[in-house]
């Protein structure tokens, strides 16, 4: 009698695709590790399902291509860890912020998004900065998909100025380029920016290195 088994591997691509794109990030992964052809319909998946519900911490070496991610299980107090390889990351990538699990690396000069999961890479216009000073953040408004996507960079140039860096539609926006502020402020007015990037009700937030407060920035006066 002839098996009616099916071999998994040739179901559809598209419907496969279906499938994990209705995947959490942790079930994503497992997906992506059952063949060949599940990692390739896969591709386009970001398990944002559960990113936009759960953290997760990707933690990772600038000459080691092997990340850690440490996720939280719902439902439990415990949380697990699982091995990526990412040579995307090696190499002195700086991963300067994230967004519903995409990050804003820079990297050689160069700056792009980056979705660990499904390893989809998007390349922004050339930074202004060939490198980044010791202090420095930066936060991206929504998924660089968008439209609407703001990317904003700050840096402290020197003891006496601080860069501000402004990008407008992400990588949407082909005729784009960085919009460059630069601010006489003393670090006796406002010390170096160094973290704490996030967005909210179209105002960037970023703290100072010494807790004194915040600084922002609103949409409307760009």
């Amino acid at each position: 009698m002839r098996s009616t088994r099916k071999n998994w591997s040739h179901l559809p691509h598209d419907l496969l695709l279906q499938i994990a794109k209705r995947l959490g990030l942790i079930d994503l992964l497992r997906f992506r590790v059952v063949c060949k052809d599940f990692l390739h319909a896969s591709s386009t998946a970001t398990g944002e399902n559960e990113v936009e519900s759960l953290p997760w911490f990707l933690a990772y070496g600038r000459r080691s291509c092997e990340c850690t991610v440490i996720s939280y299980t719902r439902g439990s107090t415990s949380t697990k860890i699982h091995t990526l390889n990412l040579p995307q990351l090696q190499g002195g990538a700086i991963c300067l912020g994230s967004n519903q699990g995409w990050l804003l690396v820079f990297q050689r000069g160069s700056m792009f998004f980056f979705c660990p999961f499904s390893k989809a890479k998007i390349d922004l216009p050339d930074f202004p900065c060939t490198k980044l000073k010791t202090y420095h953040t930066a936060a991206f408004s929504c998924p660089p998909w968008s439209q609407d996507c703001i990317v904003i960079v700050i840096t402290r140039i020197d003891n006496g100025h601080i860069g501000l860096y402004l990008l407008n539609g992400g990588y949407n926006n082909n005729n784009n380029n960085w919009i460059s502020y630069k601010f006489n402020l003393e670090k006796s007015q406002l010390h170096n920016i160094e973290g704490g990037a996030y967005y909210y009700g179209e105002t960037f937030y970023f703290s100072t290195a010494v807790a004194r407060g915040l600084a922002t920035v609103q949409q409307s006066s760009y």
